[in-house]
């Protein structure tokens, strides 16, 4: 199983990252563990509060920064400590599930199955990462914008949910390129929904 391959290999990772999580130098407001398919982390810092505990997860929110595989295996990792949470990639799910993204229900069935897992509070804080994208049936092929509207997902089936049910973490454009442009036509869409 994926996990079990994936603990083996970031036991010795934690020990590279306490010193972090523990060091008064450290200012951020969670630590981000990115699993990597080469078997390394990248690791990002956010302001944190100067108190800290004795271990990684003390006193540090863990944000998985990509999904480790499917839905049903993040949510499985974020099961193991209440005070991790978890990173959807809805470009990835809509990947990796054919183009399965493609109305608001499709949407609202990921954040049922999070928040039926994690709880509601957990799933409003989850950090996100939204892009279109092009697939084939291998996967992920390459991120585009959403100029080029033939490719999904589209922020116009998610936000609304996410206003509806009061969610508040972080959302990342990941557009091919126009970045910044599309990170405005999504504050757009999501100031729309008041």
């Amino acid at each position: 199983h994926m996990m079990l391959d994936f603990f083996h290999f970031l036991g010795p990772a934690v020990e590279k990252i306490r010193p972090l999580a523990q060091s008064h130098d450290l200012e951020a407001d969670f630590l981000a563990v990115r699993p990597q398919p080469t078997g390394q982390l990248q690791i990002i810092r956010r302001p944190l509060p100067r108190q800290r505990g004795p271990g990684v997860f003390d006193g540090v929110k863990a944000h998985l920064l990509r999904q480790i595989g499917d839905l049903e295996e993040t949510l499985d990792f974020c099961l193991l400590d209440e005070r991790m949470l978890p990173c959807i990639d809805f470009a990835h799910l809509h990947a990796l599930g054919g183009g399965s993204l493609n109305t608001q229900a499709d949407f609202a069935a990921v954040l049922d199955t999070i928040e039926s897992v994690l709880g509601l509070e957990r799933a409003r804080k989850m950090h996100m990462h939204f892009s279109t994208i092009e697939y084939t049936a291998a996967g992920e092929k390459r991120h585009h914008t959403f100029a080029e509207e033939k490719y999904g997902p589209r922020f116009e089936n998610l936000a609304p949910l996410l206003y509806a049910r009061g969610y508040d973490g972080t959302v990342i454009c990941e557009s091919k390129g126009t970045q910044a442009d599309d990170a405005m036509a999504m504050r757009r869409i999501w100031q729309a929904q008041a």
